[in-house]
């Protein structure tokens, strides 16, 4: 199997990745809130923008991880497509280590690690352009 048919196909499994967890992002988190408002944790006030904003979070997510997966198509023939990874790891990597400091969990890294491995594509991409297999990068 070629190196750029790995890079695609892993860019598509990453992408996919990003929109299962934009949806359970929803699925998962709006019931949490709803049951943090019941029990008095966020005032009701509140409550109603916290949702449109987790709802958007959510929705984000599944769309960065549709562009992951259009750009990782398009690798061989678009530097275009290449700075859209670029783009998106570099910024679920900020988002993960910015997270981390603001509420030091472990759970918040994964917006890191989705962001390192939107840029494995590239890896293996710039890899193969290196070697000497890529005539058209």
């Amino acid at each position: 199997m070629s190196a750029a048919r790995v890079a695609r196909g892993f860019g598509a499994f990453v992408g996919a990745c990003l929109i299962m967890v934009g949806a359970l992002h929803n699925l998962l988190g709006l019931p949490s809130l709803q049951r943090a408002v019941a029990r008095g944790d966020l005032p009701e006030r509140l409550a109603r923008p916290q949702m449109v904003n987790w709802v958007f979070s959510g929705a984000a997510m599944a769309v960065l991880g549709i562009l992951v997966i259009l750009a990782s198509l398009e690798l061989d023939r678009s530097r275009l497509a290449r700075k859209v990874l670029a783009t998106i790891g570099l910024f679920f990597l900020a988002v993960g280590v910015l997270a981390y400091a603001i509420e030091p969990r472990g759970s918040v890294l994964i917006f890191s690690v989705l962001g390192l491995l939107t840029a494995a594509p590239l890896l293996i991409h710039e890899g193969r352009a290196s070697s000497g297999d890529n005539a058209r990068s």
